[in-house]
């Protein structure tokens, strides 16, 4: 039902869920883990075809990283108010 229209799990769960129900004796929670489980299995070998096909397995930041002014809170390149460091918090 779900392959090549979704796999994650809260797509996943109001698209099987019902179908799960009625086909099998499983119970609500184990109808819901079942279909996160089908979830799991869609985006397994979605992530398989991805890497023979040549992808990277490295992760993909999406957004860039926060450099901190160790001596304040606040980002370094941030001109905003920032909340002074100190050694007492007094």
């Amino acid at each position: 039902m779900a392959w090549g229209k979704c796999n994650a799990k809260s797509d996943v769960q109001p698209l099987a869920y019902d179908d799960v129900r009625e086909e099998t004796d499983l119970g609500s929670q184990h109808a819901i883990l079942a279909t996160h489980q089908a979830a799991q299995a869609i985006t397994g070998c979605l992530e398989r075809d991805r890497l023979k096909n040549g992808g990277s397995t490295a992760a993909t930041p999406r957004h860039r990283p926060i450099a901190y002014d160790t001596r304040t809170f606040r980002p370094a390149d941030s001109p905003n108010d920032s909340a002074p460091v100190t050694g007492s918090r007094s």
